[in-house]
């Protein structure tokens, strides 16, 4: 059995993802990064796929700041491209974390924090991200 997944594995779901969720969020998407196992190709057949969106002014309430995402991935779920990678054993489980800029800010500096005192924290994603795209992290 195939070990150590990656983007590679699930890119055509990934490269359609960001287009949706722009599609979704318009000019409130500041930028989107992959982190995680699948970011540094190790996960496994049953890993989650780790997603941070940085968005411009999120609702406060949980549900209202997922909804747009939570009907885009409802709507991949009901594809093509979906069905196929189900097909193949795979079932993609989308965990995304939407933070606003304020957030991620705070998030990168306790990161770095953490990171000068030692620890390893190779499943976090790195500030700044790249817009347009995926930004991709922890390929150590």
């Amino acid at each position: 059995m195939k070990t150590g997944f990656g983007y590679t594995d699930y890119c055509e779901l990934l490269d359609a993802f960001p287009t949706m969720v722009q599609a979704a969020l318009g000019k409130e998407l500041i930028t989107m990064a992959l982190y995680g196992s699948v970011a540094r190709g190790a996960a496994h057949i049953e890993s989650d796929i780790d997603v941070l969106i940085i968005h411009r002014d999120p609702p406060l309430a949980c549900h209202e700041r997922m909804s747009p995402v939570l009907a885009v991935i409802r709507d991949m779920r009901q594809s093509e491209l979906w069905a196929r990678y189900l097909k193949q054993g795979f079932e993609p489980y989308l965990n995304v974390v939407i933070l606003s800029q304020g957030e991620g800010l705070v998030m990168n500096l306790w990161y770095k924090k953490e990171s000068a005192n030692g620890r390893e924290l190779s499943g976090y994603p790195r500030w700044p991200v790249r817009s347009g795209g995926w930004a991709l992290h922890d390929r150590s």
